[in-house]
């Protein structure tokens, strides 16, 4: 008996995840609109994308559903953050720079707001880059509930605006950090 109490209690502790989860993901456990680790899965990283590994599927999940749907993209100082990285793996540092530069006022602005949300009890969620929102546009009628408005993606244009996606026809446009736009965090797997 203490044998068998002894193999379950291995098995379980071999199949028991945490929220800080680094495990790799084979490429048959997760798809394109799963719900997984806090979100649906929006994306998987390609063979061209940076962060790739051959093997193993990587790439990142969106929150279930928007954050706000009138946020500013600064929070009231025009500055130049450095945020400027526009492609897929990107957003993350981008919001990193972006809160570094205008303050820990969390809630009060996309970036923020980003990372304030803890979806799933996770708290790694960042605002998107340019390409990664671009990503899910694509993927929104897997991902579903998405406004026809326009989101903000973590990618500077210039000391006064940023870039942004509308989610009626794909299209991207650089305006003015104090327009409100909405937010929909994602996190990397």
């Amino acid at each position: 008996m203490k044998k068998i109490a002894f193999a379950i209690s291995i098995t379980l502790a071999l199949f028991s995840c945490s929220k800080n989860d680094t495990t790799t993901t084979k490429s048959n456990d997760v798809k394109l609109g799963d719900k997984y680790k806090g979100g649906i899965v929006a994306y998987i990283l390609q063979s061209s994308d940076p962060g790739y590994i051959q093997g193993e599927v990587h790439g990142f999940i969106a929150a279930e559903q928007d954050q706000s749907t009138t946020i500013q993209w600064y929070n009231g100082s025009f500055t130049n953050t450095g945020a400027t990285g526009a492609s897929i793996g990107k957003g993350l540092a981008n919001t990193n720079t972006i809160i570094a530069n205008q303050g820990a006022t969390a809630t009060s602005y996309a970036a923020g707001l980003a990372k304030a949300y803890n979806g799933g009890g996770f708290n790694d969620w960042y605002l998107p880059s340019k390409d990664e929102l671009n990503k899910l546009y694509l993927a929104k009628a897997t991902i579903g509930t998405f406004t026809e408005g326009h989101y903000w993606s973590s990618t500077e244009y210039s000391l006064n605006d940023a870039w942004n996606q509308t989610f009626d026809n794909g299209s991207q446009y650089s305006k003015g950090k104090s327009n409100t736009k909405c937010v929909r965090a994602i996190r990397s797997f």
